[in-house]
């Protein structure tokens, strides 16, 4: 026979009472605690900032490759780069990427280097020549972009 307590309810359901009790107080509070942190006021208005300087000026800075060559043996590409700011900031250091391709059309080497020179607003700048480093020699095509500047 199980043991009663001494209001004759068995030990067992006592206990079990107890946690059910102590699950619904604690239930209780944090939901009164969600609630109350709650307030009636509306919410703040989301302000958009307006884009900074270097993110307006990069949809104004292009780049057209006017043309490319392997030099050194077949294994160093050159490239003439036109550089065209039409923003109203001057730029500087800017870092072009050459993505390279094989006759199959797939991608197989690609070359990262910054012109250290300063693009007037509202310019544009001619680059001749310039080395653009080791490029494998299964590279028939390239595809050219700017990837970073510095506002000057």
């Amino acid at each position: 026979m199980a043991e009663k307590t001494t209001s004759g309810v068995p030990i067992g359901c006592a206990g079990c009472l107890v946690v059910i009790a102590v699950v619904v107080v604690l239930y209780v509070g944090f939901c009164s605690n969600d609630s109350s942190t709650r307030s009636s006021a509306p919410p703040a208005p989301v302000v958009a900032l307006p884009p900074s300087p270097k993110e307006q000026t990069r949809p104004l800075l292009t780049l057209t490759l006017r043309r490319w060559y392997k030099d050194g043996f077949g294994s160093i590409m050159m490239a003439d780069f036109d550089i065209r700011n039409g923003s109203s900031h001057t730029v500087k250091d800017v870092t072009i990427k050459c993505t390279h391709s094989a006759p199959s059309g797939t991608e197989i080497d690609a070359n990262t280097r910054t012109i250290y020179q300063t693009f007037p607003a509202q310019k544009t700048k001619a680059i001749r020549d310039f080395n653009m480093g080791f490029i494998n020699e299964q590279a028939r095509t390239t595809r050219c972009e700017i990837t970073d500047f510095l506002l000057y």
